[in-house]
């Protein structure tokens, strides 16, 4: 590869970044540099002597192995057709894993990308193909022409093709995409001046899912660019989109003509509103970094929190505005809370320092990703919506193509305050207490029962100025919205609305959501939630209630006991899937949490369990049951339950549910090698999933020859299977025999929570 590097100034300290195998060559300005003069473990140095100001070429000849953890260029053979598929997963310091390069977000280049793959393969990058020759004679003198070696091609024999990419422009290293493989392509064919096109890449075994899927992806790709090319009064950042799913890919990251994500999403055969809504959410959450994350990159890690959180927020946002998608617009606001909630409990600073990468990788998690989101919302909620939709073309627009620290944005938010001058917005304040102030606030209402006139919000910890939504109950639960209350010191008096007088029922803080923060409910209103929840109308509201209850179950403030209670109460009425599943979660997370003994634990959640498996039995609704037989799994403890688990397998067409629980019943000591054997073998489909699953069972199988043959797999350092496969089987049997080398070996894996 050629690397062009224009210098003001030599530099003894320059280097690229490399992690990969092995360096054969190395030209610098002409000069050839042995290699092992110059290639360390993690870096290849540049000596100022061969530097020079003004442009530099740097030319280097390397070999590397696929990544088996989770940065990286990754390989995969379907086990169902044997057809073999890479992808690249560049987040967020991955493309030094790959190749030679300055591999930190601020440093942006072009890419020009030459790839030379058997004929039956198509590849997906940045950019589109410029040149494509596909017959052998005209191959080798083009690659002669772009001097790349021939023996590339001549080891494909006839069956190859050269794609040359046009060359993209500056863009950050970490949103680099190539995929290749013999991927079953779905084209968008919808006509709109100034739309850009969409690609589906799955794989082959996948189409029987996708051809399902991919209209509701493609549908939910132009309702998404219209809202988002109206917002920032801009066409789509570039003039294509490719958008390839791919195993085992962790999280979602920045967008540039191109992106790579997890096809557990196709998993589901049904095309249930909860599976629709997860594909619209990941295809305009890829859109939204495009926007935000692709169009504009951050100089430093310690800044990537800002896109993280306006990417997630704007998701949210968009599928809650845009024209055509209206059937999401309450529960999409449900799931951005429920994952908003599970980051308040994060007690540290927003805008920190990050000097390490190691540093930015604790950062890239998913409770950082919604604290942001949640503390973005909160700043659309402070400064008005009008102004800060403002903001974020301001910030589009002055920024386009370059790298930006939070600073950057915010003072576009001080160009637009000074523009629109929102009432009671005061910026310096703001930052101070959401960005510098670790921590989370908790907003109390007092007692409905003894309130005249008007109810006294309170706010506990540290002090932030809030802007929330009152909800007011009549006798009926029937809600009348009091909007924007503004909170700006320890506490504040909302008045009661006329239509609730002489004096509401009940008072929920912050029902929207738009404000994030811990919330109590008074005695009173909490009395009235806990009868009567299921005749509120609004799904949102009765989310924010489930996640109160939580919140105040984790400050001690009510028991656990009152939470299971409350959700006994209710389970058979709750009908939207969304708030069903939240409620679980909450209700799980209390038990797991806040109940003190192994014994208590133990009893409430057998109560639980019994409690679901009746649902679950008489259920109509495909999703609800669903939902009840995943949280039975997840609570599934003793041979009796996991048996009842059993019995739901027959007629369950959820693959991925089906592995969870599969693999309980590998764990069961009590179900013989054989019945597990059996219902292994009774298992088959293309998915990732399977072959966790597979491996994890394998492992739990009592039978040295599996064990010695998996262990062999783990220690092969030349091996292209994904290393999380191979971890998933060593945590089937626990390591058994080879505990000290297990822990030695352990290398680079991407998933924390394998097992």
């Amino acid at each position: 590869m050629d690397i062009k590097i224009a210098l003001t100034g030599t530099n003894s300290s320059l280097f690229l970044n490399y992690c990969g195998t092995e360096i054969k060559k190395v030209t610098i300005n002409g000069a050839d540099i042995p290699a092992e003069d110059v290639f360390t473990a993690h870096s290849i140095k540049i000596p100022q002597k061969n530097q020079v100001v003004g442009d530099n070429t740097v030319q280097i000849y390397f070999r590397n192995l696929y990544s088996t953890g989770g940065n990286g260029l990754r390989f995969f053979r379907d086990p169902e057709d044997g057809k073999a598929y890479v992808a690249t997963n560049l987040a967020y310091t991955g493309a030094s894993h790959v190749f030679p390069c300055f591999d930190q977000p601020g440093l942006k280049a072009s890419l020009r990308l030459a790839t030379i793959t058997p004929d039956t393969w198509v590849v997906a990058s940045n950019d589109s193909e410029a040149i494509i020759e596909n017959k052998r004679q005209s191959v080798l003198p083009r690659l002669c022409e772009l001097g790349i070696p021939t023996q590339l091609a001549t080891a494909l024999g006839d069956s190859c093709t050269l794609r040359v990419f046009n060359q993209t422009e500056r863009l950050s290293t970490y949103t680099y995409v190539v995929a290749a493989g013999e991927y079953k392509v779905y084209e968008s064919k919808y006509d709109v001046p100034g739309m850009a096109p969409l690609r589906l890449f799955v794989r082959q075994s996948l189409s029987r899912v996708a051809v399902k899927f991919a209209p509701f992806v493609i549908e939910a790709f132009l309702k998404g660019a219209k809202y988002f090319q109206q917002l920032f009064y801009s066409r789509f950042p570039y003039p294509k989109h490719d958008q390839v799913f791919f195993p085992a890919v962790s999280g979602l990251h920045s967008s540039a003509g191109a992106a790579v994500c997890d096809d557990k999403c196709l998993l589901r055969d049904d095309l249930s509103p909860s599976a629709i809504l997860a594909l619209a959410q990941l295809t305009l959450e890829m859109q939204a970094r495009a926007w935000l994350g692709g169009n504009v990159s951050v100089r430093w890690w310690n800044s990537h929190w800002l896109h993280e959180g306006l990417c997630t927020f704007l998701c949210a946002l968009c599928m809650s505005q845009a024209q055509g998608l209206e059937e999401f617009r309450e529960v999409c606001w449900g799931k951005f809370c429920r994952k908003t909630g599970k980051a308040l409990r994060l007690d540290r600073e927003l805008d920190c320092e990050v000097l390490t990468d190691e540093e930015a990788e604790e950062m890239k998690g998913e409770e950082w990703q919604y604290r942001a989101g949640g503390v973005m919302r909160q700043l659309c909620s402070a400064m008005g919506e009008k102004a800060f939709k403002a903001t974020l073309v301001e910030y589009a627009r002055k920024y386009k193509g370059k790298a930006v620290e939070a600073a950057d944005f915010l003072g576009c938010v001080k160009t637009i305050v000074g523009r629109q001058k929102p009432k009671d917005f005061k910026l310096d304040v703001w930052v101070t207490a959401w960005l510098k102030t670790a921590g989370t606030s908790t907003l109390s209402a007092g007692d409905i029962l003894s309130a005249q006139e008007s109810v006294v919000v309170t706010q506990t910890g540290p002090t932030r100025p809030h802007r929330f939504d009152v909800v007011f109950f009549d006798d009926k639960l029937a809600e009348t919205v009091v909007a924007d209350v503004l909170l700006s010191e320890t506490n504040v008096a909302v008045p009661f609305p006329a239509a609730v007088m002489p004096k509401p029922t009940a008072v929920l803080v912050n029902a929207g959501g738009k404000d994030f923060t811990r919330v109590h409910i008074d005695p009173t209103s909490l009395s009235v939630f806990q009868k009567s929840l299921g005749e509120i109308k609004s799904p949102l509201t009765r989310c924010m209630v489930w996640l109160a209850v939580r919140t105040m179950a984790e400050d001690a403030v009510i028991s656990a006991k009152f939470v299971v209670d409350m959700w006994i109460a209710h389970l058979a009425k709750e009908s939207v899937n969304e708030v069903f599943e939240l409620a679980l979660k909450c209700m799980e997370a209390v038990v797991r949490e806040c109940v003190p003994t192994d014994l208590e634990r133990r009893y409430e959640s057998e109560r639980i369990f019994d409690l679901l498996r009746e649902r679950a039995k008489n259920e109509k609704d495909p999703e609800l049951k669903r939902t009840a037989i995943e949280h039975m799994a997840e609570l599934a403890a003793g041979s009796q339950q996991v048996s009842v688990l059993r019995d739901f397998l027959p007629g369950l067409k959820d693959q991925w549910l089906r592995y969870v629980i599969l693999r309980r019943q590998f764990a069961d000591p009590a179900i013989s090698a054989k019945e597990k054997t059996a219902l292994l073998d009774s298992e088959h489909d293309p998915s990732f999933e399977h072959l966790k699953a597979k491996h994890r069972c394998e492992g739990a199988l009592s039978d040295p020859e599996i064990r010695a043959r998996l262990w062999k797999t783990f220690v092969d350092s030349g091996r292209k299977e994904s290393e999380e496969l191979v971890i998933r089987a060593m945590r089937g049997f626990g390591g058994e025999g080879f505990e000290k080398e297990f822990f030695a070996s352990v290398r680079n894996v991407h998933d924390k929570s394998v097992g």
